[in-house]
């Protein structure tokens, strides 16, 4: 699964809501003993704040900061597909699956977000909603491009992936 945050945007809410508490780098330092380098770094977005100092934060800043951190997740467009394509499976109701592969390909024209998305990972889901949508257009009948296709992509990941060592 994807792990990326937008720390930029993360930095700047986090950078408003101190100044809306009235507090300064070096106050928030003096309460929560908080090194001012640190705090700077997560502000400009240049490190992911570990979950104590984000505790530590939280308290003062009378913000869920935990939870404000998992909105800017840049993932959460994809997750969002991936939760879909569960319950699609869960349900075993594959005709919602040319929907979803649409609405992936929408997304990817019109969300810059996904730019920061592990290319590789998004060139197998892609490739697997597209070969799943061309199975289920004609009518079950698995091609041997499709086959290459997926265990080409599964090799972006897998290093060494054959279909004949799959049982490995």
């Amino acid at each position: 699964m994807f792990s990326v945050y937008n720390l930029v945007e993360f930095g700047n809410e986090l950078r408003l809501i101190r100044s809306m508490n009235g507090l300064t780098q070096t106050k928030v330092r003096e309460i929560t003993g908080i090194n001012e380098d640190t705090l700077r770094k997560i502000e400009n977005g240049l490190v992911i704040p570990k979950y104590e100092t984000l505790e530590l934060l939280t308290y003062i800043y009378k913000t869920d900061l935990l939870q404000m951190l998992k909105s800017y997740r840049n993932n959460k467009y994809l997750s969002d597909i991936y939760a879909e394509l569960d319950t699609i499976i869960t349900l075993n109701n594959t005709l919602l699956i040319p929907h979803l592969y649409e609405c992936l390909k929408k997304m990817q024209r019109n969300n810059t977000k996904l730019s920061l998305v592990n290319p590789n990972e998004l060139l197998q889901l892609n490739s697997f909603l597209r070969c799943v949508v061309h199975y289920l257009d004609n009518k079950f009948t698995l091609h041997n491009d499709l086959i290459n296709e997926l265990t080409e992509t599964l090799c972006l990941s897998i290093t060494g992936f054959s279909l004949s060592n799959i049982k490995q």
